[in-house]
């Protein structure tokens, strides 16, 4: 809250100092809020400098109090371009409806930089009332305004304007003809396809990457060819987006030339078609795809095995065995997602052997994939790798065994609770809670107390989804005091339970569930 002194000490300065600083002091009250000063910025609206009248529009913007509306409103005739701009955007942060009529009048304003600021603004306020008025700004003698008018009436949504901005793709400048296509993209109405198509043609590279990205939007197959053309275009930046477009429009008649630019210069063009292809799931894209594995261009690599995994290509899984060791992690990663995809367990063996490379990131990603696969053959393997040196293969095989739920993983998993590395713990809670088995409780619940919360985290949902629930709560309520959660996790863990009906602490194996009075309770009952 503002200390009464400094708000009169502004006030005063508004109303008695110099020009400079009635500015500073309209500038400070409007950003530090003081309503208090509303009808002493008002007034300054009408003092002799413009600057000072600037200063106190913008205020009374800031303020955010309508009862400055109708004098904010007298201020769109002053005769200043500035003070004029200033007050048309403080009645926009006014959000007051009354003022749209005066902003309408405003389109007519003299200066061309208030009309097509004024335009903006009403495509912010989002207006129905406006749209007409905004039309007839399409054919303002500035550029500025055309522009800005056009860009409005995308944000209104209205499909009465297609008609004139399909006239505005033939405009003198490009930028104008840049939002007309970027607004009909929006406004997805199909009479604007022929025009778009036919916009394609436009000497502007801009202006063509915003039409295709305006027929991408529309969704049309009978956009496809000019599409495809789209994919020869001199900027690489219109093929891109060309084959971004094909992607989205599910036509298969451009698959065969997608395949086809496989082969061009530029490596994001690449990388983007063979998204396409992944997105059609067209088999004939299988060759192609593999060779691209082959890529100079990680990004086109990575993009590729995305791709032969969207297509589910069996013949394809040696390839992407071999593109998991890939230098790149993007790239080992989408090829690793890839052969989990394919869900064929002739892959098992080559990953179990690969289990045994010098390679950290690729153990891991076997280990992930082996997983996934749900193969019991796995299962020594990944356990072994619960001793692996390198962090991540711990957790990766520590979340695997958790897939395959066997367990005889457990009295492995349970030891990886006491893991140097948070992840590895936080994966082992997860993967005990899979197994159901009543013996990782108590271990369960000694890792309620890990030093790391994503461990704890991964404790409580292990006990939860084992239905042991109370047990938690009771744990959260009255913390393990003989627990020391600075020792290392192994050196603290003690064979008790507590019960989850009473809270009370109780040695195994006197009952593998309950305290033993509450164990005599329940049989009585």
């Amino acid at each position: 809250m503002a200390e009464p002194n400094e708000v009169e000490k502004l006030i005063k300065q508004l109303s008695n100092g110099d020009w400079t600083e009635r500015i500073e002091a309209a500038e400070s009250l409007g950003q530090k809020g003081y309503k208090i000063a509303l009808p002493h910025l008002i007034k300054a609206l009408v003092h002799s400098s413009e600057y000072v009248r600037r200063s106190a529009a913008e205020a009374l913007g800031k303020l955010g109090d309508t009862c400055a509306v109708p004098h904010l409103v007298k201020a769109l005739a002053d005769s200043d371009t500035n003070v004029r701009w200033y007050a048309a955007k403080a009645l926009n942060k006014l959000g007051d409806r009354s003022g749209v009529p005066h902003l309408i009048e405003a389109l007519g304003d003299s200066n061309a930089l208030v009309r097509g600021n004024v335009a903006r603004l009403l495509g912010e306020m989002r207006d129905g009332m406006t749209v007409p008025n905004l039309i007839k700004a399409l054919s303002d003698s500035d550029v500025y305004v055309r522009r800005n008018a056009a860009k409005a009436l995308g944000k209104l949504g209205d499909k009465n304007a297609v008609p004139q901005l399909i006239e505005v793709l033939h405009d003198s400048d490009y930028t104008v003809r840049y939002s007309a296509a970027e607004t009909l993209g929006k406004l997805r109405d199909k009479g604007a396809l022929i025009p778009l198509i036919n916009a394609l043609a436009d000497s502007n590279n801009m202006v063509r990457r915003q039409v295709v990205n305006a027929l991408r939007k529309l969704a049309d197959k009978s956009g496809t060819a000019a599409l495809v053309k789209g994919l020869l275009d001199s900027d690489h930046v219109v093929r891109w987006q060309s084959a971004r477009a094909l992607g989205t429009i599910s036509d298969a008649a451009s698959v065969p030339l997608l395949i086809k630019s496989l082969s061009d210069p530029n490596h994001l063009v690449r990388s983007k078609i063979a998204w396409a292809l992944g997105r059609h799931r067209n088999k004939i894209a299988v060759p192609p795809l593999i060779i691209a594995l082959s890529d100079s261009y990680a990004g086109v690599r990575a993009q590729a095995a995305w791709a032969l995994g969207k297509l589910r290509a069996k013949t394809a899984m040696l390839y992407l065995l071999d593109a998991m060791s890939d230098g790149e992690r993007n790239v080992s990663s989408e090829a690793s997602r890839a052969v989990a995809k394919l869900g064929d367990r002739e892959a098992v063996p080559h990953l179990i052997r690969a289990m045994s490379s010098d390679a950290p990131q690729l153990r891991g990603h076997c280990a992930w994939v082996l997983g996934q696969l749900g193969d019991i053959r796995a299962l020594p393997h990944l356990i072994n790798a619960l001793s692996d040196n390198n962090d991540d293969v711990r957790y990766h095989a520590a979340l695997a065994l958790g897939d395959l739920g066997d367990r005889k993983a457990v009295p492995y998993l349970i030891k990886a609770l006491s893991d140097r590395w948070f992840m590895a713990r936080e994966a082992a809670a997860f993967s005990l809670g899979e197994m159901d088995d009543e013996a990782v409780v108590p271990h369960l619940t000694h890792a309620l107390v890990d030093p790391d919360e994503s461990v704890r985290s991964a404790a409580t949902g292990a006990l939860k989804k084992l239905g042991y629930e109370k047990l938690v709560q009771a744990v959260v309520q009255k913390p393990m005091s003989h627990v020391d959660v600075n020792q290392p996790v192994a050196k603290s863990i003690k064979p008790f339970i507590i019960c989850p009906y009473c809270g009370q602490e109780f040695n195994l194996p006197k009952t593998p569930r309950f305290c033993p009075y509450c164990q005599e309770k329940l049989a009585e009952n």
